[in-house]
């Protein structure tokens, strides 16, 4: 075996990983982060893009292509694994060496076929627990009338990959990656022959170099990232979404025919209007045929007439390039996207979605913007400030080492980092949609709504610091301060954890702070972070700051800050509850809730300027008070019932 580690060893291509850079990196990103902490704002939209936001589902991984092929090495993960371990199968490193497969059959590592080795599947139920890869001129995998099911924790986990000239020939086959959107990755000299083929889940392909790529009957083809010298041979194919790759210097001066049911379409470098792009594409008799533009930097395009799916633009250079302005589900009359690093003009045309994708060492501001994805790779970095990502083109993730800085920013997909990359999401929810860390990457939500905890798998970590409570409260009382203070790592990462948090409070436009606690070990999570004694303070406006640090020998210090209202106290009123009387909950958000002994009683509510703005008779026990809609302070409930009072101060959230 450890000849067999050699080989691999030397012939796959080397990638290091990156945890010193990103040690630093997460160091001087959260700088940056902290100062423009106590500047955010919650986020509001503006009527104008508020107005067109329309939830979109889940369709496109194209950023498992761009990963691939676009940034790091795809086969680092195969490498590391065939050098270090024994979690992989290898059937080729001998010559001659076959596997044949039939009847019901489990694998749990994954499976490098590779020189001239055959991996063969008839008549076969096939149960795979990794990755498929075929790697050698020589190199095959077949198979005949034979399930797969390839188990997936979360969508995107497993691929199948040829490169080299490796090959992979399904017929009267079915895929079912749990359902969840999958990778097929062509690269170099590979070939894919797919006939009667049926997918169970949406399967993002991704050609380079002279990959080719043949179907002959699928329920689901799914998209197609198309570029290089590839060929595409099509028949009989449902659900075909074409990406049309346009290279710097490239030119894509086009009209796409008719989506939807596509009798035959023929595209090559020799049509007119179209130039420095080399692949070719053929249809014929396919079905639900969309239609996407990848255009990078330096890229000449002019699109007529056409209904576009998706335009995923490309930033390659490593200057720095403002985006804005570009919203889902447009018509375009006559529109040139207000970009400086190439020329992109839609005439009489519409776009569903809009993508962006930074890679190698680029740099990107995006603002005003509703977008289906954006991801960042390489040693990228991408910054977004009121944009909006419907998820319609896929959801938002930092991979490699790149650094995406995300405020005021909502969602309804998922949010990542991969690998040794950095998401800061900040001040912004995720109305659906995960939040997850993975590999050895970094997510931190800060201030953030979301509908569950972030979680990280592989070797990452995830930070949660959030102020959750209060928003008001009223002066010379105890407040209490809730919300999470965290750092979650998986067992077998070697990320710092929490050293400690602490809590302050300001005066906006002050930015003196003033401890409420002093540093406290101990992680919270959706509890109790501190008691804030406000005797003394004046009522106004205040904003309230935590801080949490890693345990690293250079500390990581994350800021988040929420605006906080001090109310005066009603003075001369009391509370003087008679016995038997309970009113909760205290503070109240939405529904107070009235117990008593008494069949019948009259209530009174009264705001903090003494005015009774409610009152009602109740002869219901226990009754409700909706307060949803009064506004967060200091109120009173009074309670009368013959010659009984109960006054009670109520404090709404």
């Amino acid at each position: 075996m450890r000849k067999n580690k050699y080989i691999i060893f030397l012939i796959l291509l080397f990638h290091l990983t990156f945890s010193h850079a990103q040690q630093s990196l997460l160091s001087g990103a959260v700088d940056q982060f902290n100062a423009e902490a106590r500047k955010s704002q919650a986020w509001n939209f503006s009527n104008s893009i508020k107005s067109k936001i329309t939830q979109q589902p889940f369709e496109s991984g194209v950023k498992q292509y761009l990963e691939k092929f676009h940034s790091t090495q795809f086969l680092d993960k195969v490498r590391k694994k065939a050098f270090t371990t024994d979690s992989i199968l290898i059937i080729g490193a001998t010559p001659g060496d076959s596997l044949i497969i039939t009847g019901n059959w489990l694998c749990k590592v994954d499976i490098l076929v590779f020189g001239d080795g055959k991996l063969r599947f008839k008549n076969a139920n096939a149960t795979l627990l990794g990755n498929l890869y075929v790697w050698g001129e020589k190199a095959e995998i077949t198979a005949d009338s034979s399930n797969f099911y390839i188990p997936q924790l979360y969508f995107y986990q497993r691929a199948i990959v040829a490169a080299g000239a490796g090959k992979v020939r399904f017929n009267h086959v079915t895929l079912d990656f749990s359902g969840l959107s999958h990778n097929i990755v062509a690269a170099d000299s590979s070939t894919f022959e797919f006939t009667d083929v049926k997918k169970v889940g949406f399967t993002t392909n991704g050609l380079s170099g002279k990959a080719k790529y043949s179907i002959n009957g699928t329920n689901l083809a799914g998209e197609f990232v198309i570029g290089d010298k590839c060929q595409l041979d099509f028949h009989n194919a449902n659900t075909v979404l074409l990406w049309h790759e346009v290279p710097p210097n490239g030119v894509f001066h086009f009209n796409f025919p008719p989506a939807g049911n596509v009798a035959s379409y023929n595209f090559n470098p020799h049509l007119p209007g179209i130039g420095n792009i080399d692949y070719q594409i053929k249809l014929e008799n396919c079905s639900d045929v969309m239609w996407a533009l990848m255009p990078a930097d330096g890229s000449d395009i002019d699109v007529m007439d056409s209904k576009i799916r998706a335009i995923g633009l490309w930033f390659l250079a490593p200057d720095s390039v403002a985006v804005s302005g570009l919203v889902n589900n447009s018509t375009y009359t006559d529109f040139t996207a207000s970009l400086s690093d190439r020329s992109l003009r839609l005439r009489n045309s519409s776009v569903q979605t809009w993508n962006l994708y930074s890679m190698k060492k680029s740099k990107i501001s995006v603002q005003g913007c509703i977008v289906g994805e954006i991801g960042a790779m390489g040693t990228s970095q991408v910054r977004t400030n009121s944009v909006f990502v419907d998820g319609s083109g896929g959801y938002m993730w930092a991979n490699d080492t790149s650094f995406f800085m995300a405020f005021s920013t909502p969602l309804t997909t998922s949010v990542r980092s991969e690998r040794n990359g950095i998401m800061i999401f900040a001040y912004s929810p995720l109305n659906f949609g995960t939040a997850t860390a993975l590999g050895n990457s970094t997510l931190l939500s800060i201030q953030s709504s979301l509908p569950e905890e972030p979680v990280a798998y592989d070797n990452a970590s995830v930070w949660n610091v959030n102020i959750l409570q209060p928003s008001s409260g009223i002066s010379n009382s105890i407040i209490p301060i809730t919300g999470y203070a965290l750092i979650d790592r998986t067992p077998t990462s070697d990320h710092a954890d929490m050293a400690w948090y602490q809590i302050y409070f300001s005066v906006p436009g002050n930015d003196s702070l003033k401890e409420i606690t002093s540093k406290i070990s101990i992680e919270k999570r959706n509890e109790t972070l501190a008691e804030w004694n406000t005797t003394g303070l004046k009522p106004g406006q205040y904003l309230l700051h935590i801080f949490v640090s890693d345990a690293s020998i250079n500390p990581v210090i994350v800021e988040a800050v929420r605006a906080f209202t001090l109310n005066p106290g009603i003075v001369g009123i009391e509370n003087r509850n008679t016995s038997g009387v309970k009113v909760y909950p205290n503070p109240v958000s939405n529904i107070l809730h009235i117990n008593t002994q008494w069949e019948k009683y009259y209530a009174t509510i009264i705001n903090s300027n003494g005015i009774t703005i409610w009152q009602g008779i109740h002869d219901q026990n226990p009754a409700d008070i909706d307060m949803t809609a009064f506004p967060s302070g200091l109120y009173v409930l009074k309670l009368n019932h013959d010659q009984e009072i109960s006054v009670s101060k109520i404090i709404k959230q």
